[in-house]
């Protein structure tokens, strides 16, 4: 079954901690697997207070997680890809593999052969 089942991760290192994010790629087809960014605008603003709309204002924390102001609920991240890029380099992983589930495999999916 996981030669046909494609496992995506968020690689920000909020949605999912980066020791489990870690123990998941290991346990994941490293063939079939794709680390994505949950990234809304702000996001590489970095930490602060922004208006996002129908949301409202929101505060992004140092670990660039979404919160509402009164943080009684998470709305998302702020992480970009080069963020991600970076955590899974935490990680050991190596450029190819980073470079697979970053770029080539995601253009596998949506240009399938």
């Amino acid at each position: 079954l996981s030669d046909k089942i494609w496992t995506c991760f968020i690689g920000d290192g909020v949605h999912v901690p980066l020791f489990a994010l870690k123990n998941y790629l290991k346990a994941a087809n490293p063939q079939r697997t794709i680390v994505v960014t949950d990234a809304v605008w702000p996001a590489g603003l970095g930490p602060g207070k922004f208006n996002m709309g129908r949301w409202g204002e929101v505060v992004i924390g140092e670990d660039l997680a979404i919160w509402a102001p009164d943080k009684s609920h998470f709305l998302g991240s702020a992480s970009t890809m080069p963020n991600c890029r970076k955590n899974l380099l935490t990680l050991g992983l190596s450029d190819l593999e980073i470079d697979n589930y970053l770029i080539h495999h995601p253009a596998q999916i949506a240009n399938p052969s």
